[in-house]
């Protein structure tokens, strides 16, 4: 299944990045790439399951490219491709502050957790990192809590 994202390997997490076009899931791609993120997929991700769980990876046209929008088409290395994904970030222009209930994205009959944010945010990538740390490396299963404030 091939499907308009971007997506990096972050500390062992598979991160799929979705959003419309021009919403910046390749600069967002770049600063976690500038923050240790492996390059799987920019522009293109081709995603097949396996046992149960959700692999993503460049088509073998666009292996390896990252668009730096203004500067042009970059090669990365993409040692991280395939790699599992964990989790989804949908970026969007509006969001609720507190999400009531914990989305999920479905492919190929597996869910990933998935979290919307609010563009533009200088801060995405800290965020990413924050969510990457809710999300269990051992299943691709939701085991992340949304707190409530006091």
């Amino acid at each position: 299944m091939l499907v308009h994202a971007s997506a990096v390997n972050w500390h062992g997490r598979g991160i799929l990045i979705k959003g419309e076009s021009g919403s910046g899931k390749s600069s967002l791609a770049i600063a976690l790439l500038a923050q240790g993120a492996h390059l799987i997929a920019d522009d293109q991700v081709q995603l097949h399951q396996e046992d149960g769980q959700l692999f993503a990876s460049a088509p073998e046209r666009l292996y390896g490219l990252i668009e730096c929008r203004g500067a042009g088409i970059f090669h990365r290395e993409t040692p991280a491709s395939p790699s599992l994904l964990h989790l989804e970030i949908s970026l969007v222009a509006q969001s609720p502050r507190l999400p009531e209930h914990p989305q999920k994205a479905r492919y190929l009959e597996i869910e990933l957790p998935r979290f919307s944010l609010v563009i533009p945010d200088w801060s995405l990538s800290a965020k990413v990192w924050l969510l990457c740390q809710s999300v269990s490396t051992a299943t691709q299963k939701a085991e992340y809590h949304l707190h409530a404030p006091d």
